[in-house]
């Protein structure tokens, strides 16, 4: 049926329903692509929605469809949807068709659909890159430590090892290694030597790292790398472009996909740990900062304090004040690496009650003060 004639909100709600309809009538083809399509193009959020309905009805999990369509219809509803489009270019296609008339669409099952929306959810957030000499201070005496960030360990130079569980890993120069956040090990510095090293972490549930709930990760090999591939960045004038963090990202994420098992097979895991307290992790993200309470978090999960607490923990791993101010100081040290704005503008973006405060809080989560954070990121 056409749309309805009128505003564009009473037509843009139309065309949402209607592509509910597609998708709940198994008519998952270009019509439903277009739709997803247009919504990514006005309104990114819709889009999105529209991505994750597309896990939904292709997942595993037993869920009816008509939870599902009464979900999106709801959602529609309440969704103010703007009067008319505000677009700063007209996207036209002048492209004859037939020059596509014998392509083969690679993506028409539902297998490809669902690991392209899976894989468009998966961040990598890059937090650092550092180069240094290293000794025996390296050394963790014994002790098994980790944090909660992935480290990509590039030597140089050198004789170190890691020992986790019953085994040990040597980290020798000419290869890459993973070692995975929230994994701890033991490190032995046998020779000193050379080593550049990337610090990054994940998310696909807001705010939340997915390779943190895979259970088989470990300190591996991830393949050959070596000074010359790095020595532009070792240059202490190199100012870093985007181009060339885009290159870096492209190098985590193949490796990445060298390692990981199936990516979906990580997010089911993931979800089945973290999915229902996805409210808690979009309050987080929308207000976080120094005054958000756990109390808020139990709010919104809508338990006590106490009973909150106990669920997340033994749920998640850990207590929700340890993962608010994980986020809290991911957000700050962004901040700080990413930007120009003083120590007292941070501590009152983050609603912090003063610099002096913001500052002690990123001492204990770094071991350094953001000045000195910055320095060590930056080079200078």
């Amino acid at each position: 049926a056409p749309p309805p004639e009128g505003d564009f909100a009473v037509s843009g709600r139309w065309i949402f329903e209607a592509w509910v309809r597609i998708q709940i009538g198994g008519a998952i083809g270009i019509a439903g692509n277009r739709c997803t399509g247009f919504f990514f193009q006005f309104w990114p959020s819709v889009g999105k929605l529209c991505c994750e309905a597309r896990i939904i009805l292709s997942s595993r999990e037993e869920r009816t469809l008509d939870k599902v369509a009464k979900s999106m219809y709801i959602f529609s509803k309440n969704t103010s949807f703007p009067s008319e489009l505000e677009l700063s270019m007209k996207m036209v296609d002048t492209t004859d068709p037939q020059a596509h008339q014998d392509a083969r669409s690679l993506f028409e099952d539902d297998a490809p659909r669902r690991s392209l929306a899976v894989v468009d959810r998966f961040r990598i957030h890059l937090g650092g890159m550092y180069h240094a000499q290293v000794g025996p201070e390296w050394g963790s005496d014994g002790r098994r430590q980790c944090d909660f960030l992935h480290h990509i360990e590039i030597p140089f130079a050198g004789s170190r090892w890691v020992d986790y569980g019953d085994s040990s890993l040597e980290l020798e120069p000419g290869h890459a290694y993973f070692l995975p956040g929230n994994t701890p090990v033991g490190r032995r510095c046998e020779e000193p030597g050379e080593v550049l090293y990337l610090t990054f972490r994940c998310e696909w549930l807001p705010g939340v790292d997915p390779l943190l709930d895979w259970v088989e990760r470990a300190p591996v090999c991830i393949g050959p790398s070596d000074k010359s591939d790095w020595l532009a960045w070792l240059q202490s004038e190199r100012d870093a472009e985007d181009n060339h963090m885009l290159l870096v990202h492209g190098q985590i994420q193949t490796w990445l996909a060298t390692i990981l098992p199936p990516l979906f097979t990580i997010i089911e895991q993931h979800l089945r740990t973290h999915a229902q307290f996805e409210p808690v992790f979009k309050l987080v993200e929308e207000s976080l900062g120094a005054d958000l309470r756990i109390t808020d978090m139990a709010r919104a999960y809508g338990t006590a304090a106490h009973a909150f607490s106990m669920a997340f923990s033994a749920s998640t791993g850990f207590t929700p004040k340890a993962y608010l101010n994980r986020r809290l100081n991911q957000a700050a040290a962004e901040l700080v690496i990413g930007t120009e704005l003083t120590v007292k503008e941070i501590a009152h973006q983050l609603r912090f009650s003063d610099a002096f405060y913001f500052s002690r809080f990123f001492k204990k989560q770094n071991g350094i003060a953001p000045s000195g954070y910055r320095r060590r990121f930056r080079g200078r």
